[in-house]
């Protein structure tokens, strides 16, 4: 075995000819991504007004076909539910206690009068609504404090999710004089998640941007540095509302997607233009023409950004082999918004170095900036490393074991009402009127049997989970409709175990029975996602391990960093775990983020890999031994990486502020997942790993098709 290797033919590479065809023609290119930009902003203005929830049905599943089936035949032909709540300032005199006054009997009567009407009232302003085909009830409660309607949309739940907040106002402009109302189920929730999710990221921009322009300026110590990556986030921003509004036409959009995909197009194009412009700047330091300068630079970063990009996208690609249009829907819009990211910084920032040239080291501190980016921290890192390689590796790999030893005890949750803050307006109403009504009158149990089933009747019935049977509806084909109120909240682990007890009981009745509802479609989502989880882990390793393997031509080097990156992944769930952000009823996290938190993790440390090691690989192929490979990789890129990693933090830690639970995990996670990495992983354990390899890093099959750029010694052992 040996190292093999060839010599590059002469002749440009493509990142070379992309750089010739931008710099011929930089001010057009400018121009034509601040046009895409404008037209992004004007365009995508309307986002979340086109955005829904849902598409967590697995298909094939027993919550699905219920599904199918209600909305076919049954709910006098709607196939979406919504619950119109009432409350009454007066409801308290409405309760009989002992006997009245005279005054207190008027003014109960009035109360009395006023309820009805409110109710009454209430029916004839959603009977009016578009698509509305019938209202159930007003249904008061026992205490005559609240009353509920119920209502039949003849839409599908992502266009009746839109209809929300007209049928709100229109219902509180009625109701006005004599009941306060709000609209909930799990249709409105969805809704709900919309609202928050826009002044999330509205939020978030507002806190990172200031902090990032901060330590940007700390990091280049110019302003002019400093303000490009901020200029080229702020254009792939803007085109990435562009882009997701053009994807919602073509696909139902979870509103997860928006933020997720937002901010990381924000965070990858700050992170590419960080490492773009410092080695811009290098690249002038030594006296090259503006021109060469920009080409040295798209063959070298452009080059570790490119593969950066694609394996990103494509390890986000892989969510879609959950085989769920939530999952699906995630995985594109993330995939654009991460495509779009490396398309501004090979291209209109390669553009505007091209027109600053020298010129973006004006507004600077020249001698200051000249001391901070000579990399002494950072060699003297390597020296300690390259010195006692064995001891940085146990010490490194010793804390990222501790660290993902939570990970034995984590699961999934699939939540609705318990992802909203506790302050906020819905989740109040269902807190208020939760000693009014059954805790699961809102999120019923769906059962649908064949004829009426005495074996299913009993089955229901004698289950200690389910608190009563309000609804019993046959339908022309066959199908019994039971609407099941379970006596815990949808979101818990009480009303779980009842639906696992009735599909259990239910496999062993003769005639079909079909357990569907909110609850169901939960845990049938969260067996797909343990299922699929393996497959896509294994082949988002597999994208990784060929990318690198491509980009750095070695075996070696990609199997240790699938290694370093899944014990990175595994670490940060750890500490997610342990922190428990957003705990909900059962502790578990929303059910989208290990899945999309390891894939984005994958992407960030594949990225930081390439940074790195494409730096000790070019300090290889000039002669340089191993140790001093190692030594000069991590001077040159050590410090760009780590602020790179803590201004995507930050980035991350702003979507952490949301009230939604998921975005406080996902945002936490990823800030995690990419501080350890920047810092334990990429900083001490890979060098170390890299000094302890040697030659062996380089090291290809003999006769493989990878080539490396000069041929190296061969391995001894």
């Amino acid at each position: 075995m040996g190292l093999n290797s060839t010599t590059p033919k002469p002749g440009r590479t493509a990142l070379e000819k992309l750089a010739a065809l931008v710099l011929a023609h930089r001010f057009a290119v400018v121009v034509a991504w601040a046009v895409l930009a404008v037209a992004g902003v004007t365009y995508g203005s309307g986002l979340y007004d086109g955005l829904s929830n849902g598409g967590f049905a697995v298909r094939g599943s027993d919550s699905e076909q219920a599904v199918k089936i209600i909305a076919r035949d049954f709910q006098f032909g709607g196939t979406s539910r919504l619950f119109a709540v009432l409350e009454y300032p007066d409801a308290l005199r409405l309760a009989s206690r002992g006997a009245p006054s005279p005054a207190a009997a008027r003014r109960s009567a009035a109360a009395r009068a006023a309820f009805e009407r409110a109710g009454l009232t209430a029916s004839h302003v959603l009977l009016e609504q578009p698509d509305v085909v019938h209202v159930d009830g007003p249904a008061p409660s026992g205490d005559r404090r609240v009353a509920v309607l119920q209502a039949f949309l003849r839409l599908r739940e992502a266009e009746a999710q839109r209809r929300v907040p007209a049928i709100r106002a229109t219902l509180r402009r009625a109701l006005a004089p004599y009941a306060h109302a709000e609209v909930v189920g799990r249709i409105a929730v969805f809704q709900r998640y919309s609202a928050v999710a826009r002044s999330d990221l509205r939020r978030a921009e507002k806190i990172s941007f200031p902090v990032i322009l901060a330590m940007l300026l700390v990091a280049f110590l110019s302003a002019i540095a400093a303000g490009i990556p901020l200029l080229l986030a702020a254009t792939a921003l803007a085109v990435t509302y562009g882009a997701l509004e053009l994807l919602a036409h073509a696909m139902t959009l979870s509103v997860f997607v928006t933020n997720t995909a937002s901010i990381l197009a924000l965070g990858l194009s700050i992170d590419f233009s960080l490492f773009v412009v410092a080695r811009f700047r290098e690249e002038i330091a030594t006296g090259r023409e503006t021109a060469d300068a920009v080409r040295a630079v798209m063959t070298t970063t452009g080059r570790s950004i490119l593969l950066s990009g694609v394996t990103v996208a494509a390890s986000l690609l892989t969510l879609t082999f959950v085989g769920v249009k939530a999952f699906t829907s995630m995985a594109i819009g993330a995939s654009l918004a991460t495509a779009i990211a490396t398309a501004v910084a090979l291209t209109l920032l390669p553009a505007i170095l091209g027109l600053l040239g020298p010129n973006i080291d004006r507004l600077s501190l020249r001698r200051l900036a000249a001391r901070v980016a000579d990399g002494r921290f950072w060699m003297r890192l390597g020296d300690a490393i390259v010195t006692r390689p064995r001891v940085w590796l146990g010490a490194s790999l010793l804390v990222m074991l501790v660290l993902a030893f939570p990970i034995h005890s984590m699961h999934v949750d699939v939540r609705t009402l318990s992802t909203l803050p506790r302050d906020d307006p819905m989740r109040q109403t269902y807190d208020r009127v939760a000693g009014s009504f059954e805790p699961g009158a809102f999120s019923p149990i769906e059962v649908l049997t064949r004829g009426r089933s005495s074996g299913a009747e009993a089955l229901i019935l004698g289950d200690p989970g389910v608190s009563s049977v309000p609804n019993i509806v046959p339908s022309r084909t066959g199908w019994w409709h039971w609407r099941v109120v379970p006596s815990s909240l949808p979101d818990t682990a009480e009303t779980e175990a009842t639906v696992e007890r009735l599909r259990e009981g239910a496999a062993a009745l003769p005639s079909r029975v079909i357990v569907g509802g909110q609850t169901a479609e939960a845990l049938d989502l969260r067996s797909r996602i343990g299922a699929r989880a393996p497959w896509v882990v294994l082949v988002t390793c597999l994208i990784g391990a060929a990318v690198l393997m491509y980009g750095l031509r070695s075996v070696v080097v990609p199997v240790k960093a699938m290694l370093t990156t899944l014990l990175s992944t595994a670490a940060t769930l750890g500490v997610l775990i342990l922190l428990d952000p957003g705990g909900g009823p059962t502790g578990g996290l929303a059910f989208f983020v290990p899945l999309f938190l390891f894939a984005t993790v994958f992407g960030l440390s594949v990225d930081y890999e390439v940074f790195l090691l494409s730096r000790v690989r070019e300090a290889h192929l000039r002669g340089h031994s191993d140790d001093d490979a190692v030594r000069i990789g991590l001077a040159k890129s050590g410090r760009s990486i780590t602020v790179a990693g803590l201004i995507l933090a930050v980035v991350f830690l702003s979507l952490a502020t949301s009230p939604l639970v998921p975005f406080q995990q996902l945002g936490l996670g990823l800030a995690i997942a990419v501080l350890l990495d920047v810092t334990v992983v990429r900083c001490v354990m890979v060098p170390a790993a890299l000094v302890l390899l040697g030659e062996w890093n380089w090291w290809v099959p003999r006769g493989a098709s990878i080539r490396v750029g000069r041929r190296g010694r061969q391995p001894t052992r």
